[in-house]
């Protein structure tokens, strides 16, 4: 009778329309399964109490009522919810990716998946349920995160005898069976990648994209005869994963080895590339609106307008850009402008009677709003051309970003003032894990930050391969009280 209850509060509030905060309430009440809070929550959402809340009614929210530069926490839940990116899951810490977010997950796959397998490199799948014995064998290797495993225990109301984990990372399930597959070093290279799933039990606060409990996960593990081919493709696989930031995200990264602390469990070295920002990637690159549409326009008019619209977004999905025209004859022009907008399409294309007429189409830029005209004969080739300037002009957007945010230190007062500033920082730095430790706990804000942000204190994010100057050999380290010589220019940070 409760359960039915519920469902009935559910199907009212979702007829109507509710503002990002009442989105998070509803989706903790749906969580709880209590419908007291459910029914109170549908009273707030009803109530016609005072001007201001029938005022409220009239208004469809699609856009983003919080300021990323304001509220970062509240902007970030809006973008994804109304982007239409993620659907909240009863599970904590787990996520549903809509079809707009996994289409993104497709594209760096599709991507990364070609250019791996030009190195030779070729899929494979192993289990998701790893042995405890498996996993004591290789405890180094799972350190960081043994207490994020998560156990299954039971198989309906029985207990299992052994439990069995889920697959943090997948060391200590692949490598047994290289062993046995590795007999000389005839056998060698092997290189096997995997894409699957990984689920580590995240106790904190739980934030899409960033700190999920279960994800999506690529990884390859390969074997070589000698340490220098090794580490070759190390590299190589390391500049991949930054031209999807770059190329395919328009994402600057800086490359790097992470630091002693930071090196991952039973690892010589760990490389890793960091971004000062993030973005989303693409989906669709262009979308087809008609427009124009009135009650005077006759059948045989909207037909036609329709079909050239169909005609042209099979034109550019031809020469390889995604494309889809917006046909629903219940949302008007604006209302299509901004939903698609949010989903962050770069381009938007109006088709009107006119534009017909003039065999021209209306081409919009979603970064800088300009309108541009572009006759029908060009349209496959100044569309292609606009991408690539758009992709261009967003990398230099988001590099001078982190250019201006970028500093290098030498003295910790500067270093913690900057670190205020949301700068991330290069400072010399000695390398120790306990210095690092010291770094972090002694750059720490006295004031509680917000719920669901990131640790206060500086990371070390990685030793640049690219080092902004030559250290002098008499440099000391950026803590105040290590008396140790900086070893090399450190890129520190607050992180996600």
């Amino acid at each position: 009778m409760m359960e039915q209850e519920m469902q009935d509060i559910m199907d009212q509030i979702n007829f109507l329309e509710t503002s990002s905060a009442d989105l998070g309430e509803i989706e903790k009440a749906k969580a709880s399964g209590n419908v007291q809070t459910m029914k109170r929550i549908y009273q707030k959402l009803t109530s016609e109490d005072g001007s201001k809340d029938k005022e409220k009614k009239k208004v469809t929210r699609l856009c983003l009522e919080a300021r990323k530069e304001e509220n970062l926490s509240e902007w970030y839940s809006q973008v994804i919810q109304k982007s239409e990116m993620i659907e909240y899951y009863d599970v904590s810490g787990c996520y549903i990716l809509r079809p707009w977010s996994y289409s993104i997950w497709e594209a760096i796959k599709s991507f990364f998946d070609g250019e791996i397998k030009k190195l030779g490199v070729e899929n494979t799948y192993f289990p998701m349920f790893v042995s405890r014995a498996a996993l004591e064998k290789e405890k180094t290797h799972i350190a960081d995160f043994a207490p994020e495993v998560a156990w299954v225990t039971k198989c309906g109301k029985t207990d299992i005898a052994e439990p069995i984990a889920i697959r943090p990372t997948s060391e200590t399930v692949m490598y047994p069976a290289y062993s046995r597959w590795i007999k000389s070093h005839r056998d060698l290279p092997l290189k096997l990648n995997q894409w699957c799933n990984v689920v580590r039990w995240e106790f904190k606060h739980p934030q899409p994209f960033l700190r999920t409990r279960e994800f999506l996960w690529q990884e390859g593990h390969t074997a070589w005869a000698n340490k220098k081919d090794a580490e070759e493709e190390v590299y190589t696989i390391l500049e991949l994963y930054a031209r999807v930031y770059e190329e395919l995200l328009a994402i600057p990264v800086v490359r790097g080895r992470k630091t002693a602390k930071e090196t991952f469990a039973g690892a010589d070295f760990t490389t890793t590339v960091e971004s000062y920002i993030s973005a989303s990637g693409r989906g669709i690159q262009v979308i087809i609106i008609p427009c124009g549409i009135t009650a005077n326009s006759t059948k045989g008019d909207n037909d036609y307008l329709i079909s050239r619209c169909e005609m042209l977004k099979s034109q550019l999905n031809g020469i390889g850009i995604k494309t889809k025209a917006d046909l629903r004859d219940n949302y008007s022009p604006g209302w299509k402008f901004n939903h698609w907008e949010l989903k962050g399409v770069p381009i938007r294309i109006e088709l009107g009677p006119r534009d017909v007429k003039n065999n021209q189409v209306v081409a919009v830029r979603r970064d800088t709003g300009d309108k541009i005209i572009i006759p029908n004969e060009k349209v496959c080739l100044e569309t292609g051309d606009l991408l690539k300037q758009i992709q261009s002009d967003l990398f230099q957007r988001a590099k001078s970003e982190m250019d201006d945010h970028t500093a290098v230190s030498h003295d910790w007062g500067d270093f913690c003032l900057k670190l205020d500033q949301r700068k991330i920082i290069q400072a010399p730095f000695c390398g120790r894990v306990e210095c690092e430790e010291s770094i972090k706990k002694d750059s720490a804000r006295d004031n509680v930050a917000e719920e669901g942000q990131p640790a206060m204190g500086a990371k070390g994010l990685c030793i640049p391969f690219k080092q902004p100057k030559q250290l002098k050999p008499d440099t000391k380290c950026i803590h105040p009280n290590c008396l140790e010589i900086g070893k090399h220019y450190t890129l520190f940070g607050r992180s996600y």
